[in-house]
């Protein structure tokens, strides 16, 4: 960038100017404020990648001043959380950027998981209404779901100011992950265990609370059949139900036809079959009225 004019450059080639400047003195600590402010996401990986490395090499310490979480789980050792000008959390970056911590300083509900390929934290806002969530509910929607198809139809729910109540799930399940991260009661159950007697109970208990069930577009095996012989109760109970179906019953049925003959019986008892999550929610929204 030498021989170029500076009003030539754009914002991150300037950025990457203004460190190598910083870097020529030599220092022992390099002060940044937002650093990747207003830069595409290249250069911002490109500037952060440079100062990672330069770090390494030269025994540098970079204090550095961050909004974005994520950047800053992805490149930093220790973090300070800063809350009106005082420190509200100081120490190693997992232990600083948690969900309770960025929501007392911030008031935003937060998901913070480890992503399985670069290992570093990950920041999501849940962006639902603390009031929407805490606020009575004139109606329960009990789901029966399973591997993330529940997930976002949940978050919905309750956007929309419904009760949420699910089960049962493997500790390990990702909408187990969901329902608690949203508070939602959920019935649990041991990882790589099919559904005990107490806990298809404990299942039912929730549903008899329910206006509504909805079985999502779960793939169904030995392990959790137990979840759709509780739907074929709560439909004799008298119990809405509504399936989500959006890909055919044969592509997600592991239990040699067993799935598949009582989905086809909850639809031949009365069953409301959609296609999709925004269907469904139009026909809880038709009940509720």
């Amino acid at each position: 960038l030498a021989d170029r004019p500076v009003n030539e450059l754009s914002g991150g080639e300037k950025q990457l100017v203004i460190i190598a400047r910083a870097l020529t003195q030599e220092p022992k600590v390099l002060l940044l404020d937002e650093p990747t402010t207003h830069l595409d996401i290249s250069h911002q990986i490109s500037i952060m990648d440079i100062l990672r490395g330069v770090c390494k090499e030269k025994k540098l310490v970079v204090l550095a001043v961050f909004h974005d979480f994520n950047l800053a789980t992805r490149y930093c050792d220790s973090a300070m959380l800063m809350n009106n000008g005082r420190i509200s959390s100081i120490g190693p970056i997992d232990t600083v950027l948690t969900g309770e911590n960025i929501k007392k300083v911030f008031r935003v509900d937060m998901i913070v998981k480890r992503h399985p390929i670069t290992d570093s934290l990950y920041v999501v806002p849940l962006s639902i209404s603390r009031s929407k969530i805490t606020q009575p509910k004139d109606m329960i929607v009990h789901m029966i779901c399973g591997h993330g198809t529940g997930a976002p139809l949940m978050k919905l729910l309750l956007e929309h100011g419904y009760g949420v109540t699910t089960g049962v799930h493997s500790t390990l399940d990702t909408d187990y992950d969901a329902a608690c991260t949203l508070g939602i009661p959920v019935v649990s159950e041991a990882p790589f265990s099919p559904i005990t007697e107490e806990n298809h109970k404990a299942n039912l208990a929730m549903i008899d609370k329910a206006s509504a069930i909805v079985v999502s577009n779960v793939p169904f095996g030995y392990g959790n059949l137990k979840n759709l012989e509780a739907a074929k109760v709560a439909l004799e109970r008298g119990k809405m139900t509504v399936i989500v179906e959006e890909t055919p019953i044969q592509q997600r049925d592991f239990t040699d036809g067993k799935a598949r003959s009582l989905l086809e019986e909850l639809k031949s008892k009365g069953a409301i079959t959609v296609k999709s999550r925004k269907e469904a929610l139009s026909i809880l929204k038709a009940l509720r009225k």
